[in-house]
């Protein structure tokens, strides 16, 4: 069976995740995502971020441009 790149991420951070949750105990790391690996869209990024809980992520590109392209509206938005 393969898998998409995006696809083992999710799979891996929804069994992170839960494994978290069922030993209830603090997370030895700090656990996060680079948003263009999950979606172009910034909103959806974030949404993937509130879903699994995780609250560090790196913006490497947003709405299709690097963060160093982005209009200084852009990044005020982001």
């Amino acid at each position: 069976m393969k898998f998409s790149r995006r696809e083992l991420l999710r799979t891996s951070l929804a069994a992170a995740t839960a494994m978290r949750l069922a030993a209830k105990t603090p997370e030895p790391f700090k656990l996060g995502i680079i948003t263009d690996e999950i979606t172009q869209n910034l909103d959806d990024a974030v949404a993937f971020l509130d879903q699994y809980h995780l609250h560090y992520c790196e913006l490497r590109e947003a709405w299709g441009k690097n963060v160093m392209n982005l209009s200084q509206e852009q990044l005020d938005q982001a």
